[in-house]
């Protein structure tokens, strides 16, 4: 049997950098922590940071709100002047007073969050704030001097010891609706066992499953990144594991994406190797290797199903420049195998436009499709690349036609292009998108339908310049959880070109996807919404935050289909039309002002109290429609 892979701390994989404090910046005071064990309780989005401590005349308790199959989140602190250490957890069952309900301990999850740590630039998540969540609680968490804020260069401040507990409730698919009650109970060196009551009100409607969405989000892989910071070989049993690992961590993201790079070094991806690999039979002849394209797929399937995108990047933004003499100076490259002793070697591929282009990768663009289409997905299928503009030539989508004379391009970048001229005028449609500008304009209500098609859609490349669908590595958190639905008001299909698992390798200063100022790939947004744990690849409270807008979202979309299909009698329309309207232009007021430097949606005390209203409608709307 294999075993789990081990680093020492997610600490020794990242940058550790000097803080510089700001002339004359003072930000939050020390907090006076106590030499026990304070606790207390707050929701997830709210932006708890070290600084923060126990309300004054506030009694610990956890209030969620939800449906069935979906999950909720609220935390448990634990704040001292003094390290904390041999923190446990325990669960009750949750039942309703009538005793018509009963949901098992075992739905009760706990995980133990981890402080933020400085990256270069925007990819990271301050000091200050939480991050990485793991199962099982550290050994320790230590008193620590941190910046006062989310600002690269704050000033630093001792704040005590702080240890947040995510507590997540999985709502059973089969859960009566109802008010359920239960305990949790928290201990510690210096804390003796302590009850934390735990309330959860369960709506009478049930959550689609993931690969139903009408949302679906391209969430980019990094394939190398997991073998590089777990130092495991490329392409290795332990190699794929971890890649599994981080795609079912996306999996209640809504994730659709499946990207294959059968280039090296595919724009702003940093990966060494292509995915397809060459093997020399003879002069200029080949025949190719697809056991990382095989074993790739199978993995993704076994972890998401079937993708809604499928990219086959085949080359990249520069593959067609040329220097002042007219010398192409960007073609792609691919990878050479040696069978017989393992070594990879660069091969440089031809110029593309030129028939030897086409001779080239007719045979490996032949050899992916019979494989995609033995598991169904050539629906899925596209070609292009993450860019800015695109290449500046038709040479590369000539060589696409080429190969593939029913082509489908992926275009990422500023503009939304419907289609692309080749040389000889024809055209080759864009269906999917990732698009930057005019990506976050508010609608004054929602936009429908918004249906998740393959290999269409457009999405927000969530960098400056995309308004509310903007996200950020550091941004405040209840952003994330906001993001969904403001994808959704924007008219986008959901958010793209941000990063699974763009960790930062040890010995290196940059992520694979390049360093902030490389304003196209996911370092421009967000290069990892995991963590590389210390046993594997774990969640984090950015990615849980998500997954709960992700459910808003649906909900949203349930009433809105309802209202479009006309399934509601004109008393419940009314109602929902009346509440959506109310929802939509209550987050309106906060788009952003300026085009490129505003970024999410701030904090909404009412939240907890819409998502009852939302919740209340769609369990009204089911039964309305006959539904479970």
């Amino acid at each position: 049997m294999m075993s789990a892979p081990k680093i020492v701390s997610i600490a020794a994989l990242l940058l550790t950098v000097t803080m510089v404090a700001f002339a004359g910046e003072t930000g939050p005071a020390a907090p006076a922590r106590p030499a026990g064990v304070q606790v207390w309780t707050c929701d997830a989005p709210g932006k708890l940071t070290a600084f923060d401590q126990a309300p004054a005349d506030a009694k610990p308790e956890l209030k969620l709100v939800g449906v069935r199959n979906a999950r909720f989140a609220a935390q448990i602190v634990l704040a001292s002047g003094q390290p904390i250490r041999g923190v446990k957890v325990r669960a009750t069952d949750l039942t309703t007073a009538d005793g018509k309900g009963s949901i098992p301990a075992k739905q009760v999850a706990f995980r133990f969050a981890l402080p933020g740590e400085p990256m270069p630039k925007n990819m990271y998540v301050p000091e200050c704030r939480f991050d990485a969540l793991l199962s099982e609680a550290p050994k320790e968490a230590p008193a620590r001097t941190v910046p006062v804020n989310s600002n690269y260069n704050a000033q630093k401040k001792p704040a005590g010891a702080m240890q947040p507990i995510w507590v997540t409730v999985t709502v059973p698919a089969d859960a009566a609706p109802g008010n359920y009650s239960g305990k949790v109970t928290v201990e510690a060196e210096g804390l003796a066992a302590t009850e934390v009551p735990l309330a959860l009100k369960v709506h009478a409607w049930t959550m689609p499953e993931t690969k139903d969405y009408t949302c679906r989000n391209n969430i980019w892989q990094s394939h190398e990144s997991s073998a590089l910071c777990y130092k495991v070989p490329m392409w290795s049993e332990e190699h794929f594991k971890l890649i599994g690992q981080v795609l079912e961590l996306t999996r209640p993201m809504g994730n659709g994406f499946c990207v294959v790079h059968l280039i090296k070094g595919a724009y702003h991806q940093g990966n060494s190797e292509s995915m397809v690999r060459w093997v020399k039979k003879g002069e200029n002849q080949y025949e190719h290797d697809f056991s990382v394209f095989e074993k790739y797929l199978d993995v993704y399937e076994k972890a998401l199903g079937k993708p809604n995108v499928l990219l086959l990047t085949v080359y990249h933004p520069y593959v067609d420049a040329k220097d002042k003499e007219g010398k192409l100076t960007g073609s792609a490259t691919v990878s050479l195998l040696d069978k017989a002793t393992g070594k990879i070697e660069d091969l440089q591929a031809p110029a593309y436009g030129t028939p030897e282009a086409a001779a080239f990768w007719k045979p490996v663009i032949d050899g992916c499709f019979q494989r995609i289409e033995k598991k169904g997905w050539m629906d899925a299928v596209v070609i292009g690349t993450s860019s800015d503009n695109g290449p500046k030539t038709p040479a590369p989508y000539d060589t696409v036609k080429a190969v593939w004379p029913s082509p489908r391009i992926m275009f990422s970048g500023h503009p939304r292009p419907g289609e692309f001229a080749l040389s000889d005028k024809s055209k080759v449609p864009v269906p999917c998108a990732e698009q930057v500008w005019a990506a976050g304009t508010l609608r004054p209500a929602y936009p429908w339908p918004m249906i998740a098609r393959p290999a269409s859609g457009t999405f927000a490349f969530s960098r400056a310049g995309a308004g509310m669908c903007h996200l950020r590595q550091e941004t405040d958190i209840y952003a994330y959880r906001a993001n969904a639905e403001m994808c959704l008001q924007c008219n986008q299909s959901g958010i793209g070109r941000v990063g699974a698992d763009f960790w930062l390798p040890p010995g290196r200063k940059t992520v694979l996807s390049g360093d902030q100022g490389m304003h196209i790939g996911p370092s421009a947004s967000i290069t990892a919404f995991t963590a590389p744990g210390p046993q594997g690849p774990v969640t984090t409270t950015r990615l849980e935050l998500f997954v709960e807008g992700m459910q808003a979202r649906e909900a949203l979309g349930f009433l809105l289909k309802a209202l479009a299909e006309k399934k509601l009698d004109a008393a419940l329309a009314a109602k929902c039309t009346e509440y959506l309207s109310a929802r939509a232009a209550a987050n309106r007021p906060f788009a952003p002002k300026t085009y490129n430097l505003e970024v999410g949606m701030p904090y909404r005390a009412d939240w907890q109290e819409q998502e009852d209203k939302l919740f209340t409608l769609c369990a009204e709307a089911a039964k309305a429609m006959g539904l479970k």
